[in-house]
């Protein structure tokens, strides 16, 4: 939400910390990021749209791959069928 117009309707459940923290020696490093992140796993949909399309489209999966890793990705797994 660069210019917060969605800020009202998402509110913060759409945001996580970031992975950029504060120096060594600053207080704020062991309570807060530096940097916030878009949290997607919360809100995979576009809400707002009228056809609540995915935010994740999958350019390729490879269907070749051991059962325990495809077992891990089942979320794309799916997500890549429903795209076909």
């Amino acid at each position: 939400m660069p210019n917060g117009e969605l800020f009202p309707y998402y509110g913060k459940r759409v945001l996580k910390a970031g992975k950029v923290l504060y120096p060594d020696g600053n207080p704020k490093r062991e309570t807060h990021a530096k940097s916030v992140r878009f949290k997607w796993k919360e809100v995979s949909e576009f809400e707002l749209l009228e056809q609540n399309k995915k935010r994740v489209k999958i350019a390729y999966f490879n269907n070749e791959m051991s059962n325990d890793l495809k077992e891990k990705l089942s979320y794309f797994d799916e997500l890549n069928k429903s795209q076909l």
